[in-house]
């Protein structure tokens, strides 16, 4: 133990034998992890104890203690700050280059803390990971599982110039975050040179609809070929952009991408996602007899044509397609039945009070309940109230309650007026209700009954 050291020890014990500053909460005595014991020494209360621990910390030189004095780099106290930052300068070796780099986070986050200046610490950091002996560790960064730092270390690499973009672009291929997978690909891009028709079709089959549209808009803008079986399955492609730009591409090929979505569309062999896509493509190129074409996929029993006949019908016929929302909202599928109600709602289309009861009554499920739930809100102010005090003993009691609430804050804003046989029925159901469902229900009972 140096002489320094040794001397800061016995200044940690003396401040630690006061009374006034043995915190429980805080400090555990582990005197057989004293890596440990500083680290939690270093939150302490009295930033005397704070200061001398961190400078511990940093003559001990764990690679675990490195994130504990990055927080103390930013405490509320100068000298600590500054004790902290020399304990963090230990660390600037070749044979901590490996824990720098897993510590990348820690010092970003540096940079938004407001009680100093800290871009010149991280500044050294970058600097020195950036010298050529260790390059590799930081590009060896962009394959950590964890993504907060493979993300840092490819911005790093890119920004700083360390590798070409192929380089990088090969060593993050199988990364599986699509953020660090998104920045070396328009770090290729924007080298033409980079460019090559292997790399291309890597992007342009990436799982992330993002890296698909840069990459097709670059082929767009270059001119460059796509062959055209890699069309033909970006022209089925989840994405709507990524399909509109690969039907584009077709296009100026000379080629129909109304032709090729038909004769997936009319292939019973394919599969019901590709010809449900295909329907979609038909819509996005303004195909005339689309909307029949979807209103015949109604009758599918297969939920994801379903799904996209619905949306095309929706997107022609707006509100006029009620009674096809409200058909759809009854279908025993729930990712129809909640594709349903979004559209109903986001429509504004109004409900009668003969038509909720029948949905839920045809499927009691938790998930459908939950629907008409949120439908309630499309009726009447005083027929909503009348449906969820008629099926409290169906709902959650829980749900109830949030739906009473919210039904509180819309009568609030109404000048709406019940009429006699909404008046009739709701009095019934409150001489039912119980005072925890619907409090202050003494005060509507007494309105209705005027």
């Amino acid at each position: 133990m140096a002489a320094s050291d040794f001397f800061l020890q016995r200044q940690l014990d003396a401040l630690m034998a006061k009374a006034v500053n043995q915190d429980d909460q805080l400090w555990v005595k582990t005197d057989q992890h004293p890596v440990k014991r500083l680290e939690q020494l270093a939150r302490h209360y009295n930033g005397h104890i704070r200061q001398r621990a961190v400078l511990r910390l940093g003559y001990m030189h764990q690679s675990s203690s490195l994130p504990a004095l990055i927080e103390r780099a930013n405490d509320w106290a100068a000298p600590v700050r500054t004790a902290a930052r020399q304990s963090i300068r230990r660390y600037i070796t070749l044979q901590d280059a490996v824990v720098l780099v897993n510590c990348l986070p820690d010092f970003y986050r540096l940079l938004n803390g407001e009680r100093d200046d800290h871009q010149r610490l991280v500044d050294e950091v970058i600097q020195f990971l950036s010298l050529p002996q260790n390059r590799p560790r930081l590009l060896d960064g962009v394959c950590i599982a964890d993504k907060n730092i493979a993300r840092i270390a490819t911005q790093v690499l890119i920004e700083q110039q360390l590798f070409p973009p192929e380089i990088i672009f090969q060593q993050v291929s199988q990364q599986q975050d699509c953020m660090v997978r998104l920045m070396a690909a328009k770090a290729v891009l924007s080298h033409c040179a980079a460019v090559t028709t292997g790399r291309m079709q890597e992007l342009l089959r990436d799982s992330y609809p993002p890296i698909k549209q840069l990459a097709l808009h670059y082929v767009i803008n270059q001119k460059a070929e796509v062959s055209l079986p890699l069309l033909h399955l970006l022209l089925l492609d989840r994405n709507e952009l990524v399909r509109k730009r690969a039907a584009r591409l077709l296009d100026a090929g000379g080629l129909s991408p109304t032709e090729y979505y038909l004769s997936v569309f009319n292939d019973s062999s394919r599969r019901v996602a590709e010809r449900s896509l295909a329907l979609l493509g038909l819509d996005e190129q303004k195909y005339p007899p689309v909307e029949e074409l979807a209103l015949k996929s109604l009758d599918s029993q297969q939920p994801g044509m379903y799904r996209a006949a619905l949306r095309v019908i929706v997107w022609h016929q707006q509100q006029e397609a009620r009674e096809i929302l409200l058909e759809a909202i009854s279908c025993p599928s729930p990712v129809i039945g909640r594709m349903a109600c979004r559209q109903f709602i986001k429509l504004k289309l109004f409900l009668l009070p003969g038509e909720l009861q029948p949905v839920l009554d045809t499927h009691p499920s938790a998930d459908r309940q939950r629907l008409c739930l949120a439908l309630a809100s499309s009726l009447n102010l005083w027929d909503s109230l009348i449906f969820l005090l008629n099926n409290a003993a169906i709902f959650e009691k829980s749900l109830t309650q949030q739906a009473i609430s919210g039904w509180k804050v819309r009568a609030n804003r109404s000048g709406n007026q019940p009429d006699a046989r909404q008046k009739r029925e709701l009095l019934v159901l409150l001489d039912h209700c119980s005072d925890d469902l619907f409090r202050g229900k003494d005060y509507l009972q007494k309105l209705l009954s005027s």
